[in-house]
């Protein structure tokens, strides 16, 4: 399902991830299928009560009869393109984008991948699939899109604004910019306490990595 020719797919991380990430879309979609056995028993018993009822008996109802197995056939195929769609859906593409613009060379994926086996620099989170970590030159944030779970990363040398707002929703938007002010990747943190932790993370992180360097 993946492109084999990607830069992403250098790394030994990302191609784990992309096997788990996809077998549990595709596991998803099994159990999906039930969809198609209920409308399937609804209307075919609908259909079976109007017949035991005498529904063919007259044209009028026999167009009924008609009509319920059709809207059934119909629902039914529906159901079939949208499962078919999901399958063909690569549900690693998001963090495959940013890791083709990250890894351009096998030994920025190497690296990338002894930094990933290491123990985060820290980890702020919102809940269990919905985080924001660190490692020694990246950022990345792990979260839920469309049940899948999906990571974005940015080079923690390109952010130099964190910037934060409140949502209609009452959470905040936090934006990671780089000096011009371009959004590189955006978290929602759950409230203002979350924002909090992740400035002071960040700023630990940097102080940490200086002395180390020094």
């Amino acid at each position: 399902m993946g492109n084999e020719n990607s830069m992403a797919s250098q790394s030994s991380w990302f191609r784990q991830y992309e096997q788990e990430v996809n077998g549990a879309r595709n596991a998803s979609n099994g159990n999906k299928k039930i969809l198609i056995i209920i409308p399937i028993l609804l209307i075919g018993g609908m259909i079976a009560l109007m017949i035991r009822n005498g529904a063919l008996e007259s044209e009028q109802t026999r167009g009924g009869v008609y009509a319920l197995g059709g809207i059934g056939i119909f629902l039914v195929l529906i159901i079939l393109i949208l499962l078919s769609k999901s399958k063909k859906k690569d549900a690693a593409a998001i963090t495959r984008k940013d890791l083709d613009a990250l890894l351009a060379t096998p030994e920025l994926a190497e690296e990338f991948d002894l930094q990933m086996k290491e123990k985060p620099l820290f980890q702020v989170q919102n809940q269990k699939d919905d985080y924001v970590f660190a490692t020694k030159d990246y950022l990345g944030i792990c979260f839920k899109f469309l049940g899948d779970v999906t990571y974005r990363f940015v080079r923690r040398s390109d952010v130099s604004v964190l910037h934060s707002y409140k949502n209609s929703a009452g959470c905040f938007d936090v934006e990671f910019q780089n000096p011009t002010r371009k959004v590189l990747m955006a978290w929602v943190a759950k409230d203002k306490n979350k924002v909090e932790e992740l400035k002071a993370a960040l700023g630990n992180a940097d102080q940490n990595i200086s002395s180390s360097e020094g």
